[in-house]
């Protein structure tokens, strides 16, 4: 199976701003107030959003690594028939060469590889191989390219993670055009990287979403991947869950990894 471009990433969202809560306190304070302050209270500006440093974030994950062990469940569907499979994943994200070179140019490079097994159909499945990916990006966060043993893919666009970002932001991260190996002559798809932002379990944390789809040159598309990160104010930052939907060879596999 090849992954190509798997990035992990990001973050933003807010629920109910101090500004918000201070604004209810100081009305219901007002015991009964007359019209006139009820008007004055109905033309405050509406309070300031909460913002995530999403791009800090994202560079203390890359800078200090991480490491996560995942339950797995999801479904295998070839000719009709669903078979479930269940079993772990650990995904490990380590800093490997901070003066690496890609495509020509400096970078930092980071390694993600993935370990464990799904029990299918009376069968284990080592996931040994099943995420295999080097990053390499500048010292900004913005990504130039991703590698896997099959897999060469070098950064055409996009915006970059975002400095901050709110709850409801979205937007391009990268998009990327993959290639057969580094000489780039055999073309074999390309990558989107796009990032949303929803409200996480508090209003100083947020829920950042990237969402990988990946499109052959037939213009089919083989797999979308989502990773979800939980980000708050101060730029901490933990991956939380990942989504599957690959076609490998006719077969369906859908799975949720958390």
């Amino acid at each position: 199976m090849t992954l190509f471009g798997l990035r992990s990433s990001v973050v933003a969202t807010a629920s109910i701003s101090v500004a918000c809560v201070v604004s209810v306190m100081l009305l219901a304070g007002c015991g009964g107030g007359s019209g006139s302050s009820g008007s004055a209270a109905s033309n405050m500006p509406p309070p300031a959003a909460t913002t995530f440093p999403v791009q800090q974030a994202m560079h203390n994950m890359y800078a200090n690594g991480y490491q996560k062990t995942y339950t797995v469940t999801g479904t295998a569907t070839d000719n009709g028939q669903t078979i479930p499979f269940n079993g772990t994943l650990q995904i490990t994200e380590t800093l490997l060469n901070a003066n690496a070179i890609f495509n020509g140019q400096p970078a930092i490079e980071d390694a993600m590889n993935g370990s464990g097994s799904v029990a299918i159909g009376g069968q284990t499945i080592s996931l040994a191989n099943f995420v295999q990916t080097d990053i390499y990006q500048t010292a900004n966060n913005t990504v130039l390219g991703v590698t896997t043993p099959t897999s060469y893919c070098i950064n055409q666009g996009g915006n970059g993670y975002p400095t901050t970002a709110v709850v409801g932001a979205s937007g391009l991260v990268s998009s990327v055009a993959c290639f057969s190996d580094s000489t780039k002559t055999t073309a074999i798809g390309t990558e989107n990287i796009n990032y949303s932002v929803t409200a996480g379990a508090s209003a100083t944390s947020a829920t950042v979403t990237l969402t990988f789809t990946l499109t052959s040159p037939s213009n089919q598309q083989p797999m979308v991947y989502q990773a979800n990160y939980s980000i708050d104010t101060s730029a901490n930052i933990n991956a939380q869950s990942l989504m599957y939907n690959i076609n490998i060879n006719g077969v369906q596999i859908n799975f949720t990894a958390q």
